[in-house]
């Protein structure tokens, strides 16, 4: 699947000023990741564009990645970006162990893009909206 990805990367781009940006880069390899995301009002992930500067791996992980969660709610992404790093790279298949950080990359730039929307939604909370509780359907 590496090699798939990677020769035929999907959603290599940019989404526009609009977009929900995140990067992540490695000061073991010089390798760099940008993710953008474009996120519906229910925190959804409508699109999901990538670049990337690096090995195959960074370039297949980050195809692979923007690939799985479109339309997958942005606090599940998340969940998995922070506890999923090594199944995802089981995902890709065999994979050198020297180039393991290059998933947990592209994890990071997706964690930063979801936190960027995040932060936005808050930054929007005004008044007693903000002070409403929907944990459980009050």
């Amino acid at each position: 699947m590496i090699a798939e990805h990677f020769l035929n990367p999907r959603n290599v781009g940019d989404l526009g000023a609009d977009a929900f940006k995140g990067r992540a880069g490695s000061m073991t390899c010089g390798a760099t990741v940008r993710v953008m995301l474009s996120i519906d009002q229910s925190q959804r992930i409508v699109d999901a564009k990538f670049k990337a500067a690096g090995c195959s791996l960074l370039v297949a992980a980050a195809s692979f990645l923007t690939e799985e969660i479109k339309g997958e709610l942005t606090g599940e992404v998340a969940l998995l970006m922070r506890s999923q790093d090594t199944t995802i790279a089981e995902l890709l298949g065999e994979s050198p162990a020297d180039k393991t950080h290059c998933v947990a990359l592209v994890c990071e730039a997706l964690l930063a893009a979801i936190t960027s929307y995040s932060d936005s939604a808050r930054a929007d909370w005004e008044g007693d909206e903000a002070l409403i509780c929907t944990c459980f359907c009050i």
